[in-house]
């Protein structure tokens, strides 16, 4: 007779491993509502694993927020063009802030590109069966570095986050947020209320969750993201994207009400129904969303470039050219908030 072999810690750990990704492999909506709360609870709980220090640019000298936005639109535009997932980027850039985080020294000028270079290649092997060799990475950056100079980062990295290297991530909470929008869609399709969906819906095929994304990738860009709740971010574009289509607000009265946007927010028909469900379904406090609301409408200056077979593909990374051009605008916007 064969024995059982006892599960050992390790393997343990990788069952909660899978059971945190088990959202991403529900396609039945009535599957992603049943296991929501314990997605929404191990999120959560992992996410807290990462505490970005605040400000922690104060402390390298050579990395500016100007410098940042340049460096993670060359990341997504790199993503983009070797069709990498989406949550490769995402990843990558969490892995950035934390490293950057973590840093008792200023990195050295010329390392700033290699460092984001090195953090997308662990995220790849994080996300990706098939992994392009360094020297894909190397030439990506016009061989300014060399394979090794490349590996000897990475490895760096690695020993710095002590292989801590697996977080939830902004692309992560969209789908997970998205995914419980439609279940809420679906529920009330059965009662004859029409909500647009993000995925497959009739009217817009994926068009919402383009547009989300897209929204999503410019807010990636913004330093001060990091220190805010994933979560809200993401029911907060909702709130916008889903009142356009139900032709509340334009987004032209997003834009034009930029410093004061809780004119837009006023409109009690529509606010007090979406904050009611987020507080059913979300579990979001009411007074907490204007903040988030009044953050998220300052993206909506992005100028979509939104192609028809662009919907069908929307799991690999995008890269929007008016990205750059945007986030400087917001910047300038901004009260005591420069460019810098």
């Amino acid at each position: 007779m064969v024995k059982k072999r006892k599960k050992t810690n390790f393997e343990n750990k990788k069952t909660i491993k899978n059971e945190y990704y088990s959202f991403i492999k529900y396609k039945n909506l009535n599957e992603i509502e049943n296991v929501y709360n314990y997605d929404k609870f191990l999120l959560e709980k992992t996410e807290n694993l990462h505490k970005i220090r605040k400000n922690y640019m104060n402390n390298l000298n050579n990395l500016t927020i100007k410098k940042r936005i340049i460096l993670l639109d060359w990341l997504m535009e790199i993503s983009f063009q070797l069709h990498f997932k989406r949550e490769t980027y995402y990843l990558a850039i969490t892995l950035i802030d934390i490293y950057f985080s973590i840093l008792n020294e200023s990195p050295k000028l010329n390392e700033i590109q290699l460092i984001g270079l090195a953090c997308l290649l662990i995220s790849n092997k994080i996300d990706n069966v098939s992994i392009p060799s360094i020297k894909v990475f190397a030439y990506s950056c016009e061989f300014c570095y060399t394979n090794q100079e490349i590996i000897n980062c990475h490895d760096k990295i690695l020993k710095t986050l002590k292989w801590n290297i697996n977080y939830p991530t902004l692309n992560e909470w969209g789908n997970f947020i998205t995914s419980k929008w439609d279940s809420i869609s679906e529920k009330n399709s059965q009662k004859n209320v029409y909500i647009p969906k993000f995925r497959n819906d009739v009217n817009f095929n994926n068009k919402l969750l383009f547009e989300f994304f897209l929204l999503l990738d410019l807010i990636t860009l913004d330093y001060y993201y990091i220190f805010m709740n994933e979560k809200d971010i993401c029911v907060s574009l909702i709130y916008f994207i889903i009142g356009i289509y139900f032709q509340y607000f334009t987004k032209e009265d997003i834009i034009n009400n930029f410093e004061n946007v809780n004119n837009v927010c006023k409109l009690n028909k529509y606010k007090n129904w979406f904050i009611s469900l987020c507080e059913m379904e979300f579990d979001i406090q009411r007074n907490k969303l204007n903040k988030y609301l009044i953050y998220t409408s300052q993206f909506f200056h992005l100028n979509l470039e939104n192609k028809e077979n662009n919907f069908l593909n929307i799991q690999n990374q995008f890269y929007n050219k008016n990205n750059i051009n945007t986030i400087e605008k917001i910047y300038n916007l901004r009260p005591n908030n420069g460019f810098l």
